[in-house]
């Protein structure tokens, strides 16, 4: 009687009354009495008022309790979340499957215990053996907090995940699976591929075992090796930064193409500055020590250069000049041979092996002096005459390359080699008359170049090598043994070195002691010390010798 604008319809036995097809609503207000103090909208909808009273009819809820109790019977055979265990809402998790009825659970359960490895995929879903998981649990709620408690009362069996792995059948425990398909899917293929994936630990133990002497194939060929060391010099020059640029070259990848390394970064750099080519040189240095690049590495890529070079001496008048500011760094730290270099066979065709040499021996003369150029020319073995054309002059060439003290012996040179004391003894009489070799330059001469010789170490660290000194004893018996000025002289050029060394702690003793022992000045030691006393700035090294001093007047009174 309250929807009078409700028409063709019918009243059900609970009281409600469900609309025909073609049933009319009125928006009329005075047709909606039960429901007092609201509006009708320009749309049609009534808006109840703040006061508004709703009839309601007792009758009309009879039989409620009935249908529930009905609908929640027909729907325990319906499930929604995930099947296999009716989880409730703390089922509902990741994976889930879709809805399942008792049946399909029932058939779930059936394939599970018939150990068919592939039932998942014949409709009803399998789970993983031995994967055990425990159930979400429920946000809220007793029943959740029920089904937290036997998760953690019934933890998964270790030996169980063991022997699961392993491919041994197991009984399923109560909550021990999860159907999902996907994992399903999984699972077979791993089986049918021969087992689970490996850990981590396995593919490591792998690894380990693949032998070390097997070279493994380069990733980029040698094009694509030129493309990138380009782009790697480049910003090398800009950053400067070694461990990046040395990482750069590690992940190439291509161990085999490292002269191309070499190669293109000497080629990016030959016509640019000075400071750019000294920077690629110090950059190959460091990947040397590194153990990045070896020997072979480096002589393979700077002969690709070198055959090249005589092309590039058209356009750039000074190149084997720039070769050199690369190459002579590397000479010197002993990263690469001077000899294997100048006589490649690509320098010996045309003759170009003996100006590549004097120009390397110029830099190093620049680099570290006349001495350590000649020392590592007398190493390489090397002669101009097997270097320069035939009937050139050498005398001539050297002078004109400023390289002339290869021509000529001096006494450091001769110590370098090791030569023997009658070497030494011949070279001294060539080149010193009578006269000269009483003087007081000769004499200093003689001490410094000898006993520097066998100096070796850095600051206080610096020590004396005796034993190979004493092989020299010769040498100075012969040219200061019976000449007190001389061996005065001497002395005083010994304590200019210690001085010059930055006075390493005792080694003014080795000194003194060495030469004592060469030549025995025991009057020539008392007059330095009375010397040293009487004149301004020999304090600090006559009491350094002061033990030695009181040492060798001890000795004497003993005698």
């Amino acid at each position: 009687a309250q929807l009078k604008g409700v028409s063709g319809g019918r009243v059900s036995e609970d009281g409600w009354t469900t609309a025909g097809r073609n049933a009319r609503v009125s928006t009329d207000p005075a047709q909606l009495k039960g429901v007092s103090g609201g509006r009708v909208s320009e749309d049609g909808w009534t808006t109840a008022g703040r006061n508004a009273r709703v009839s309601t009819d007792p009758a009309q809820l009879k039989g409620v309790s009935a249908r529930l109790s009905e609908g929640a019977r027909r729907d325990s055979d319906l499930q929604l979340g995930p099947g296999g265990k009716s989880f409730g809402a703390g089922g509902w998790g990741r994976g889930s499957s879709g809805g399942t009825t008792s049946n399909a659970r029932s058939q779930s359960s059936a394939n599970l215990l018939s150990g068919s490895r592939y039932a998942s995929l014949s409709g009803a879903p399998e789970a993983p053996r031995g994967m055990e998981r425990r159930p979400p649990a429920s946000r809220s709620g007793s029943g959740g907090a029920m089904r937290r408690q036997d998760s953690r009362s019934t933890p998964p069996s270790p030996m169980r995940r063991s022997q699961s792995m392993a491919g041994t059948p197991l009984t399923p425990t109560k909550g021990s699976f999860r159907p999902g398909r996907d994992e399903a899917l999984l699972l077979a293929r791993q089986l049918s591929s021969g087992g689970l994936q490996r850990t981590s630990t396995e593919k490591r133990r792998d690894r380990e075992a693949v032998s070390p002497t097997q070279p493994a194939a380069d990733v980029l060929n040698e094009s694509e090796v030129q493309k990138k060391v380009g782009l790697l010099v480049a910003e090398f020059l800009s950053a400067q930064d070694f461990r990046e640029a040395k990482q750069c070259v590690v992940d190439l990848q291509s161990p085999g193409q490292h002269h191309t390394v070499v190669l293109e970064a000497v080629n990016y750099v030959l016509e640019r500055k000075a400071e750019e080519r000294a920077l690629v040189s110090r950059l190959l240095l460091n990947l040397a020590q590194e153990k990045v690049l070896t020997p072979d590495h480096l002589h393979d890529g700077l002969q690709g250069v070198l055959e090249i070079a005589p092309d590039y001496e058209i356009d750039i008048p000074h190149v084997w000049q720039y070769l050199a500011s690369v190459i002579g760094p590397l000479v010197l730290e002993g990263v690469c041979g001077l000899d294997r270099l100048v006589t490649a066979e690509c320098l010996s065709s045309i003759h170009k092996g003996g100006v590549l040499a004097a120009e390397i021996l110029a830099e190093l003369v620049r680099l570290k002096g006349e001495r350590k150029a000649y020392e590592i020319w007398l190493e390489s073995r090397l002669s101009w005459s097997g270097l320069l054309p035939d009937g050139e002059d050498v005398q001539e060439f050297a002078k004109r390359k400023n390289v002339a003290f290869t021509c000529i012996p001096t006494l450091p040179s001769l110590l370098a080699v090791n030569a023997s004391n009658g070497d030494i003894m011949k070279f001294i009489e060539e080149k010193y008359s009578v006269e000269e070799r009483t003087t007081s330059s000769f004499a200093r001469a003689l001490v410094r170049d000898i006993i520097g010789n066998y100096v070796e170490g850095s600051g206080n660290n610096m020590m004396l090598r005796r034993k190979d000194l004493s092989q020299r004893e010769d040498v100075f018996a012969k040219y200061l043994e019976d000449a007190s000025a001389l061996q005065l002289e001497a002395i005083l050029e010994l304590e200019s070195l210690w001085m010059g060394l930055d006075k390493p702690r005792d080694l003014l003793l080795e000194f003194f002691r060495a030469f004592n022992e060469a030549v025995d000045c025991e009057e020539a030691f008392f007059e330095w010390e009375k010397f040293a006393d009487a004149e301004r700035g020999h304090g600090v090294a006559l009491h350094s010798a002061r033990k030695f001093l009181d040492w060798l007047r001890q000795s004497s009174a003993e005698a």
